[in-house]
């Protein structure tokens, strides 16, 4: 587990730095080690995140915007292993509204709702009618485009692009290693049987990664999201060789895409 926090941190720097660089110069733009080994970057994460996730276990949140309430319920779980998520089914609201829409970025949904689940131990740190509402809507999801689709609802979703192709493997894959024998409303299949066909799609994409880079390149927005995908299978998954490959190889590739430009903005 020590060599998985490494590489967590390291997507999450990975992060910054695709996000920050603004130097046209590719030399100035790459961090400099010092005799330790560390960088500017690294020294002093731990102070950062905990400073980071301070600020957003206290940041304000909209009427309805569910997604931003479970992050931040995310970031108090994070913060404090011994709290306990206040979410109520009502404050999810809209999310289970978008999910029972098929309406397109629910996969960001999803991928709040399954940092909450594994970090609130599984669903036990959360009030017991929302812990049962989040497994209903994990078992309930449709992964990807050739699932069925329930009568009369048309699928707004957006499944190809490089980020939502990320995503939606890496919710299968962690939904069906989280709930193996429990069959899935959508496909009437079990969790081992999502997180099979998950897989070898995640493998693909990573090897495509290493092997053409990004076509999404330069965007901090969609970073962002394969950063979403990659650290949760970092953190989540129960097979090292997933959570490993899956992480090192983006975070190779990120910097390498953002280096490349100067910045815009």
């Amino acid at each position: 587990m020590g060599n998985r926090k490494t590489i967590v941190c390291a997507l999450a720097v990975v992060g910054l730095l695709a996000a920050c660089s603004s130097s046209d110069d590719p030399a100035e733009q790459r961090p400099t080690t010092t005799s330790g080994g560390r960088s500017p970057v690294t020294d002093g994460f731990d102070a950062r995140a905990a400073a980071y996730l301070a600020d957003a276990t206290a940041a304000p949140v909209e009427p309805g915007a569910s997604r931003d309430l479970v992050w931040r319920a995310v970031a108090r779980l994070a913060s404090d292993p011994k709290a306990d998520a206040d979410l109520t089914v009502a404050d999810l609201t809209t999310i289970t509204d978008r999910i029972a829409t098929f309406t397109d970025t629910t996969d960001f949904d999803m991928i709040a709702l399954l940092n909450l689940w594994f970090r609130s131990d599984h669903g036990k740190r959360l009030p017991d009618e929302t812990r049962d509402h989040v497994r209903g809507l994990i078992l309930g999801f449709k992964y990807w485009y050739d699932e069925p689709q329930p009568a009369g609802i048309v699928d707004e979703r957006w499944y190809w692009s490089e980020n939502h192709q990320i995503l939606y493997h890496a919710l299968e894959y962690l939904a069906g290693q989280e709930f193996p024998d429990e069959v899935f409303t959508i496909t009437g299949t079990t969790g081992a049987d999502h997180l099979d066909h998950a897989r070898p799609l995640i493998e693909r994409w990573v090897e495509q990664r290493a092997r053409y880079g990004f076509s999404e390149w330069y965007s901090n927005v969609y970073y962002e999201e394969d950063l979403e995908a990659t650290v949760a299978l970092a953190e989540f998954a129960a097979d090292d060789d997933v959570a490993t490959t899956t992480a090192s190889r983006p975070r190779r590739a990120i910097p390498a895409a953002s280096w490349r430009w100067p910045a815009t903005a």
